[in-house]
């Protein structure tokens, strides 16, 4: 990238900006990567949780985990 030069960005409220590409096909690779990464960060995120708090519901809600008691049989 030159001075001067400008990028485009797309924004995706769940996923923040990323770069768009030089076609529509490579905007599309782009935001797909991204939400595969969040995807898995999401899934170390649940199965950390849940090894730190055993016996407990967690549930994901925005960007928020919601860790509450089990509920009583």
């Amino acid at each position: 990238m030159k001075v001067g030069d400008k990028k485009t960005f797309v924004y995706m409220p769940w996923l923040g900006f990323i770069e768009a590409g030089d076609t529509m096909e490579e905007t599309m690779r782009r935001i797909h990567e991204e939400e595969a990464k969040k995807e898995i960060e999401d899934k170390k995120m649940l199965r950390r949780l849940k090894k730190a708090n055993p016996g407990k519901n967690i549930k994901k809600i925005g960007d928020s985990w919601l860790i509450s008691e089990a509920p009583l049989d």
